[in-house]
């Protein structure tokens, strides 16, 4: 009787055991599943892909706005000191100088406050469009209407530089017949420079007639990611490379904004309309 129930024990034991077990079959489905590489992102490897790695183009869109202090000489003069906001897009704008006079781009017109400010309209539109958008260049390479063209290598102080020029196919912004040329450092994939005319004011002919050059040093990271604290300015032509250096810019204290409301970018009441300059203009 004993030996007849110990039979019966060890029997559904066993039995107990089998039943649970899982299949050979569920145990390969498992761990097929355990070892299945979670899904990523395919890696752009083209020109502009590479520097908007390189630059955090996902983190900086992360945030509203930038702001920092702005120096800026051109000719050995002062032309620019004050705290520059920006939305990191680009489209928005203000730089509210030492002197007391601001300037804002509300994403269609830029003002000048006081309105009794000296400050000739057609530069206080320049000043507070072009500086944030060479800040934001190296996010703005796949922007709507622009267009990647790649060059040869190009040299600046006889090191090599992998070069791309973009251009605009549609109506963009206010000088649409602008063209860039991007040096990118092949080594760290950095925006290295970018060379430029500026049509804003100017004939298209003065401005090819004219060509200049930003350089992009002493890259910092802020909040990972990488900015440039110091801009050079030169003269540059293609085929000779860089002339004289003609100014220098210098970035400080960069502070991100999360909140889009913490960055006003309405003119206040005593505010002029700065108007697009004629082409007469200088």
């Amino acid at each position: 009787m004993i030996r007849t129930l110990l039979l019966w024990t060890c029997l559904s034991y066993f039995l107990c055991i089998v039943s649970c077990a899982p299949s050979s079959q569920d145990s390969q489905t498992e761990a097929l599943a355990n070892t299945e590489e979670t899904p990523t992102t395919p890696v752009d490897s083209s020109f502009a892909g590479l520097i908007e790695q390189k630059h955090k183009k996902h983190d900086w869109y992360s945030h509203a706005s930038l702001s920092c202090d702005f120096t800026l000489y051109f000719n050995d003069k002062l032309r620019t000191k004050g705290k520059l906001t920006m939305r990191t897009h680009a489209g928005m704008s203000k730089l509210e100088l030492e002197n007391g006079v601001s300037l804002y781009f509300d994403g269609q017109d830029a003002f000048v406050y006081p309105d009794s400010a000296e400050y000739p309209g057609a530069r206080a539109r320049f000043d507070v469009l072009t500086w944030p958008y060479f800040l934001a260049a190296p996010y703005k390479l796949k922007d709507p209407g622009a267009k990647l063209e790649p060059l040869a290598n190009l040299n600046l102080n006889e090191q090599s530089y992998e070069a791309a020029k973009m251009i605009f196919t549609q109506a963009v912004g206010d000088t649409p017949e602008d063209w860039y040329i991007l040096f990118r450092d092949p080594a760290t994939q950095q925006l290295e420079a970018l060379a430029y005319i500026v049509t804003f004011g100017k004939t298209l002919e003065e401005a090819n007639a004219d060509p200049h050059l930003i350089r992009y040093e002493n890259y910092q990271e802020v909040e990972g990611i990488p900015l440039a604290s110091r801009w050079t300015f030169w003269e540059w032509k293609e085929e000779s490379g860089l002339g004289k250096q003609i100014g220098e810019a210098q970035l400080e204290n960069f502070q991100f904004i999360d909140a889009e409301e913490e960055a006003d970018y309405k003119a206040p009441e005593g505010s002029r309309r700065a108007e697009l300059p004629r082409p007469e203009e200088s």
